[in-house]
């Protein structure tokens, strides 16, 4: 199985100079956990709920950014990379999500909640 099977693509992009507590926002009403955060035309990192300090973090996102809470070092896949590399990588660098470029275009997401829906469903056997 590959990447491109569960992949999110309905993507929802913040610029890094929003306000963090309206990313937070964003996310209890898309009911997601990671936004993709974009600097003119090009993505430059994933913001995650932990990130902006989850249902309690008030504090931590009061007068702040998403730039200034982001995670810039992005890890990511392709579309065709499988999903054992994924789990892999998710799992290696202890992250949530990864982005999915396809030609330096970000395409899609594939977070760890993907990957337990395929434990779910019974589908990691076939992996």
């Amino acid at each position: 199985m590959i990447i491109q099977e569960i992949m999110t693509t309905d993507l929802e992009i913040v610029g890094e100079q929003l306000v963090a507590e309206q990313a937070y926002d964003t996310m209890k009403q898309a009911g997601i956990h990671h936004l993709i955060v974009m600097r003119a035309d090009q993505s430059v990192g994933v913001v995650s709920e932990r990130d902006l300090g989850g249902p309690k973090g008030q504090s931590v996102r009061a007068g702040k950014t998403v730039g200034e809470l982001t995670s810039f070092d992005v890890i990511t896949v392709k579309p065709s990379d499988s999903i054992r590399d994924a789990a892999t990588l998710l799992q290696g660098y202890n992250i949530g999500s990864l982005l999915v470029e396809d030609d330096n275009e970000v395409v899609g997401i594939i977070t760890i909640s993907d990957l337990l829906s395929l434990v779910a469903e019974g589908l990691l056997e076939t992996v």
